[in-house]
């Protein structure tokens, strides 16, 4: 939704840089300071508008573009100034959209190396618990081994003994019939 209202924002703004353009460019015109300034640029973009005409058509050479006269520089200026003026918007609305996105995109991307981080934490206390209970699991398997190699003692004791007595010769006299 936000994306949504931000180009809303930003179509407004192009639209509005029209008429903002022509109020800037009637202000440069009519400013004292600046106005000579706008004519000589004219004059300099009148003078590489031919040049780039001329080798376009395959003309090379020197060549001599004369200066236009102050009603037609005045013209290219007040045009060289509006397109200026929503040129210069332009970029800025996608200079500000880029900056946006870039915020966005880092934004995003510390909250996956945040939540990497939490796996990886997560992980590594999974593998010392289950490091732990390996350990707890095989001491109990090693207790429950020695009292089987206890008793399996305890009973080949008791088969020996059974076997001595019933070899012995007094085994006769003994309990045989249990």
């Amino acid at each position: 939704m936000a994306a949504l209202v931000f180009k809303i924002f930003t179509l407004s703004i192009k639209t509005a840089a029209k008429p903002l353009a022509g109020r800037f460019q009637s202000w440069v015109l009519q400013h004292p300071t600046l106005r000579p300034a706008v004519v000589k640029l004219a004059q300099k973009w009148h003078k590489i508008e031919v040049g780039i005409s001329r080798s376009a058509e395959g003309k090379i050479g020197k060549f001599f573009v004369g200066d236009m006269s102050d009603e037609h520089a005045l013209q290219l200026a007040s045009k060289v100034v509006s397109e200026g003026f929503v040129f210069g918007v332009g970029v800025t609305i996608i200079a500000w959209e880029y900056e946006r996105q870039h915020k966005k995109d880092v934004d995003k991307k510390a909250k996956e190396e945040a939540f990497r981080k939490q796996v990886d934490q997560k992980c590594l206390e999974d593998k010392k618990y289950l490091e732990e209970e390996n350990r707890e699991q095989l001491a109990m398997m090693m207790s429950v081994v020695a009292r089987v190699e206890k008793l399996e003692q305890l009973v080949y004791a008791m088969h020996e003994e059974q076997e001595r007595q019933r070899n012995s010769r007094w085994g006769m006299f003994s309990l045989q019939a249990r």
